[in-house]
């Protein structure tokens, strides 16, 4: 799609899209489910606020008194969610407060955490607003010692935030097609210019209707981003896609689509910047037990995959993913592990397997990420390949889980050919992006067992490993966390416990440094 006719088609299929599908006000007719999929029969409302007291004992060898010493925490929070038909939110904040001495001096931080997501209904079914936030302090990189809680470190740390609104439509053409419209802006705050401040996306999907019959049907969807970096620097992507469905049976679903993609900053081997490509996809689910899909396109820079299993048992479940292609999102400067979403959701909302709500209620599925943007790599555009497995079993006092990660990832952007991309930047100032590779692989395996009615036994174990190009730095992080939790009445807990890091890197002299951190903590609920 190099040649001018070429080129004007494919930007006008992808306009035509993007208008009918993103500004349709045609009277709603179709439910189509929240985004938080909410249970009205659970409690509606609720608000949870509590204090929590840590007092940590940290050494490191070699001997490093600025991070050696004591350092006590006392930390209010709360917890509120609403969950009826018309409104789901959940939200949780905490204000950790620090204090450390012993080692080079005293030292104090405040350090703000909030997590929170909401989905309401502004006017009947047809209008929503859904929106997340999240600030916290993440390991500024993973080329140096990086610890599971960023947040109480006092080295290698980046404080960040972001937000996300997105108001959407939803309704049906009669029994035509049911439809959806959405803008969504995310606002990054990150140190470094190498993330994108603001990333703007308009998108509208269209879903064939049961005019078409029980074994036939159809998608069309389209959208349209642009990202803002720090200098000014913008960049473009538009991708839009048409998919026909065949259904053998009510358990498989097989698709053909043709689709199109264009972005500001990737040029393919022969030179494209833009193009049509095919693709085939595959959806099926014998039972409740099993869900597998797949699907491949041929985009002008090369294969887009991706593989999803999920297999469960009574008491086990199993799940894999693997994916190939183009980020040009906030995530593609973190390396987020979320083994969750492999069964179809984040954290709790969206899981339907009952194992894995076990595991995540039991906190032995939660994601962890370390955050790569931080001067490592950049989010312009990033070549992903990342391959995730998890197995979770429930006992009958408590559970485990394993899940292993592998991802490789190379961003780029040639900044001397920015004109030619369709990249514009604001006066004089322009972000100048390098091409970086960042690999990253590793493990957790995690556990606990209820001792009795008021005690439980917590164990982790940890490993990753990166390695990248531009530094030509390796590095690998190992250890193990061993807690005990005690209920001491109903609002008032108790934690304690011991947790070991090691971090080798080679520079390309090797180095080792060992952290050991001793806590306890008091958790009082009001």
């Amino acid at each position: 799609m190099d040649t001018a006719t070429g080129t004007a088609t494919a930007r006008a299929f992808s306009a035509l899209l993007l208008t009918v599908l993103g500004f349709s006000t045609s009277t709603p007719g179709f439910a189509q489910s929240p985004n938080l999929n909410p249970n009205p029969t659970s409690q509606e409302l609720t608000f949870l606020p509590g204090v929590r007291t840590t007092l940590r004992q940290a050494w490191r060898s070699p001997d490093d008194p600025a991070l050696s010493g004591t350092q006590l925490e006392v930390t209010p929070y709360f917890n509120a969610t609403a969950n009826t038909s018309r409104l789901q939110a959940n939200v949780s904040y905490a204000m950790r407060n620090f204090y450390r001495f012993g080692g080079e001096g005293e030292s104090t931080a405040l350090r703000h955490s909030l997590n929170g997501t909401f989905n309401a209904a502004l006017y009947d079914d047809f209008f929503w607003l859904a929106g997340a936030a999240q600030v916290g302090t993440l390991n500024a990189s993973p080329l140096a010692i990086t610890t599971p809680d960023p947040g109480s470190s006092f080295s290698n740390t980046v404080n960040f935030r972001t937000f996300n609104l997105r108001p959407y439509v939803r309704g049906q053409f009669s029994n035509f097609a049911q439809y959806r419209g959405e803008y969504s802006y995310t606002n990054s705050n990150i140190t470094t210019t190498l993330v994108a401040r603001d990333d703007h996306r308009l998108t509208g999907t269209l879903n064939s209707g049961s005019l078409f019959g029980p074994n036939w049907g159809w998608s069309a969807t389209g959208t349209t981003q642009r990202r803002v970096f720090e200098g000014g620097t913008q960049l473009d992507r538009n991708t839009s896609s048409f998919t026909g469905y065949y259904f053998p049976n009510p358990e498989l679903r097989l698709g053909a689509s043709i689709n199109y993609d264009q972005v500001d900053g990737l040029v393919a081997r022969d030179g494209t910047t833009r193009g049509v490509g095919p693709g085939a996809s595959v959806d099926w689910a014998p039972n409740s037990r099993v869900k597998m899909s797949a699907n491949v396109s041929n985009q002008y820079y090369g294969n887009n995959a991706a593989v999803n299993a999920t297999y469960r048992l009574t008491n086990t479940t199993f799940g894999f993913s693997y994916n190939r292609g183009i980020i040009t999102s906030f995530s593609g400067s973190i390396f987020n592990v979320d083994p969750a979403s492999i069964f179809g959701g984040t954290g709790a909302v969206g899981v339907t397997n009952s194992v894995v709500q076990q595991l995540l209620l039991n906190n032995l599925l939660s994601g962890f990420g370390i955050p790569a943007g931080a001067g490592v790599t950049n989010d312009a555009v990033v070549f992903d390949k990342s391959m995730t497995f998890t197995i979770g079993h429930v006992l009958p006092r408590g559970g485990l889980s394993f899940t292993a990660f592998r991802s490789d990832r190379t961003s780029e952007f040639n900044v001397s050919a920015a004109s030619s991309f369709g990249a514009r930047s604001g006066g004089s100032q322009v972000s100048v992006f390098t091409t970086t590779q960042l690999n990253r692989d590793g493990f957790r395996l995690t556990g606990n067992y209820r001792l009795g009615a008021t005690a439980t036994l917590n164990t982790a174990f940890r490993y990753d490993r990166f390695l990248s190009s531009v530094s030509n730095i390796e590095s690998v992080t190992n250890g193990v966390d061993l807690g005990l939790t005690l209920r001491l009445t109903q609002d008032l807990s108790a934690n304690t416990g011991i947790r070991f890091t090691r971090f080798n890197a080679e520079r390309p002299t090797v180095s080792t440094t060992d952290e050991t951190i001793l806590f306890g903590t008091l958790d009082m609920r009001f």
